[in-house]
């Protein structure tokens, strides 16, 4: 990385003397080099990729219709991930047999507080709890400096799929809240992104990212990381299945899961075990709720 950005500014790395560890040479060095040399600050480096030139065959019959801001904004935020981070996504399913008849059993005493109970807070604080005893995923990649950024808060971005676009709102602190609590938050923040009215502060700052498949009546999908950060976790939509428990076959609902983590700091196994500690907690969810 070093002696591209070197050669890129026209500097000969060899002249640098480095300011890091055992003498390596940084960006920064790198930088005020040229700076140096050239008397002028170095222009940013990007790396150009040629794109063909989309044509529309003569007399075809087509419609032009722009995007809007949010699509555009959706465009470079993806664009930045999937060309930046080196994805890679394991796929697994949980029983969670205890958690629907626990659902079930609250469901009707949350709306008596006003509150309506989806699996979401289950699954959120599931993650956070993962999180806690996984911390290198509740983190960010420095790679100008070639070190993690481990974050000792939990702000829990929620996916929402919009008429406009998909938009993540983020519910702050996650780990200080009970169940009902994420409910509560969950419920305003969708409605009020969906609507527009969500607040600017309110869709940054995210440590880990969510995704529900399920909403749009999906079993599976293979999610894309929130930049900077280095995981994200999707969840399918819960179904009755024949399983094999105990070696008998028996109808149990079945969450399929999914991961994807940043390779170049996760590596397969800790996207694994990670994984593991989700599904434990959604098959026993009532240590979710003694958390």
């Amino acid at each position: 990385m070093a002696r591209k950005l070197a050669k890129d500014l026209g500097v000969d790395i060899n002249l640098i003397k480095g300011s890091g560890e055992q003498g390596r040479v940084m960006k920064s060095d790198i930088e005020s080099f040229a700076k140096k040399d050239k008397g002028t600050a170095p222009q940013s480096v990007s790396r150009t990729v040629e794109i063909p030139q989309f044509k529309v065959a003569p007399g075809a019959e087509v419609e032009m219709v722009p995007i809007s801001k949010l699509r555009k904004a959706i465009v470079k935020s993806m664009t930045i991930s999937k060309a930046v981070i080196p994805h890679t996504v394991l796929f697994d399913d949980v029983i969670v047999d205890d958690l629907v008849a626990l659902r079930s059993d609250l469901k009707e005493k949350a709306a008596l507080s006003g509150v309506k109970l989806t699996y979401m807070p289950f699954v959120i604080k599931a993650v956070v709890l993962a999180l806690k005893k996984h911390p290198w995923f509740n983190a960010s990649f420095d790679l100008e400096h070639e070190q993690m950024v481990l974050k000792k808060f939990y702000h829990i971005g929620m996916a929402v799929d919009t008429k406009d676009g998909l938009i993540v709102p983020v519910i702050k602190d996650a780990d200080k809240k009970g169940i009902y609590d994420l409910a509560r938050d969950l419920e305003d923040l969708a409605l009020r992104t969906r609507e527009r009215t969500v607040q600017l502060d309110e869709l940054k700052g995210s440590t880990f990212t969510i995704t529900n498949f399920g909403v749009a009546d999906i079993a599976y999908g293979a999610p894309i990381i929130n930049y900077p950060e280095v995981g994200i976790v999707g969840i399918g939509k819960i179904q009755k299945k024949a399983v094999v428990v105990d070696d008998e076959i028996k109808i149990a609902h079945v969450l399929p899961l999914s991961i994807a983590v940043d390779h170049r700091v996760i590596d397969g196994a800790d996207a694994g075990r990670f994984l593991k500690t989700v599904k434990a907690f959604l098959n026993d969810p009532m240590m979710l709720l003694l958390s």
